[in-house]
This record gives structure tokens, sequence and C-alpha cells, in this order.
């Protein structure tokens, strides 16, 4: 099985370099060596969650102090919390934690479009984080290789978000988070694991002595709540 190490010439801090990428909000934070990603560190959450909410919701959630801020929504419904997260700075302040948004990472997608999608969400983290936010990195992949850049910058012993939103039900994406997720905890042994979308067995076991926080997706309450 291929692993993925935090080299320390990956992971050596630099200050971010000019770019036409930059967003104008980008927080002083130090970047990774490789792919210049912003750093994380590492958050330890001071009560479990009992309840996850899309930022765009954040209103409706009714305990605050424990309920997660989560990005799991389509890009374009993204668009406003990456032209100015500053405007969602005080509403997330009342939050237990902050999941960094879910660009879309794909199969397909040109490699470039995949980094710049972590570095999107990355950099929104760190900008909450940086502003005294708690922030828990959301973790994807659509292949195997994206786990050079995606875990780069991140911290160990930390808690993790993981979705499995149109995930499971196929076999090969199935394949591909499980096989992932193996050398996710292999490198960064993380303390907890917010799930967001239904678990599978196999998943369970990988996770065997981390605590496991699963939540339903936002659509699948919705599906519930009709049924009823």
């Amino acid at each position: 099985m291929k692993t993925f190490r935090q080299s320390s010439e990956s992971n050596k801090l630099e200050v971010f370099s000019d770019s036409p990428w930059r967003p104008d909000w980008f927080p002083p934070v130090s970047v990774t060596k490789k792919y210049q990603l912003p750093v994380l560190k590492a958050v330890q959450l001071t009560a479990v969650p009992t309840y996850v909410t899309s930022f765009i919701r954040s209103d409706d959630c009714e305990k605050h102090d424990k309920s997660l801020i989560h990005g799991y929504v389509d890009d374009v419904r993204l668009r406003s919390l990456t032209n100015s997260p500053a405007r969602y700075l005080v509403k997330f302040a009342d939050h237990l934690a902050v999941v960094t948004p879910d660009y879309s990472i794909k199969l397909g997608m040109p490699m470039h479009d995949r980094i710049r999608s972590v570095f999107m969400g990355r950099a929104i983290g760190a900008y909450f984080q940086y502003r005294a936010l708690e922030v828990i990195p959301n973790i994807r992949w659509a292949e195997i290789e994206d786990l050079d850049f995606v875990l780069e910058g991140l911290p160990s012993n930390s808690v993790i978000a993981l979705s499995s939103q149109g995930i499971v039900g196929d076999s090969y994406l199935t394949e591909i988070f499980e096989t992932g997720l193996s050398l996710v905890l292999e490198t960064l042994h993380p303390s907890q694991i917010v799930l967001y979308g239904k678990e599978t067995k196999h998943l369970r076991r990988l996770c065997n002595g981390i605590q496991l926080v699963t939540f339903p997706t936002d659509i699948s309450r919705v599906h519930s709540k009709s049924r009823h």
C-alpha cells in the first residue's frame, strides 16, 4: 500500500507567494512549501457535537454551543463564503466549530482544479482559525494520488471531518474512499472523526479506537421528515 508522509520538505513553512488567485482576505498565516497550502492548527472540541447545519442555514440551529457549521453544499452556494468570509464571522462564532467548506474534487477534474479546490477550503479555514474560531479540516479526495496535496499542511492528532455523501452505493467510489481513509488515518492519527453521511461496516472497522461522530446529510434529514 502506498503511504503518504508529511515530509519536512513539503511541510516547510513559508510566506504565501504573490498570486492573482490569492483572495484579498487571505490571512497572514504560514503555508507549505510544495503546494503553498495554508497550514491549519490542531483542534480538540470542548464538547461532542450533537448537530450539524449548513452555513447557509446556521440561523436555524438552536443549540449553537454543540453544533457544527458545514459547507457540504454545491460550489455555486459556496460563492458567497468564498467572496467574503468576513460576513459570516460573527454568525459562526456562536457555534462549537466550523468544518472547512467542501469544494468539488471529482474524477475527471484537471489536477490544478483539484488543488485549487483544496486551497480555497483550506484558506477559508485558515481565515476563521486566525480569527479564533475552532476549525475542523474537511478531507476529500477523488483518487488516491490526490492525498499528496490533500494531506499537506494538516495537523496530526486532531479532529477531522469526512463526507461519504455521493460515495456510498457506488462500489468504485467506496473502494477509493475506504482505501484513502486508511492512508489518512495512518498519516494524521486523528483524535476524532466527524462523518457527514452514511457509515459502512469497513469504515467503522478502520476507525476502531477513534471516536466517530456520524451525522445524516441535510438531504436525508429532509427525506426522513417527509416520510413521517
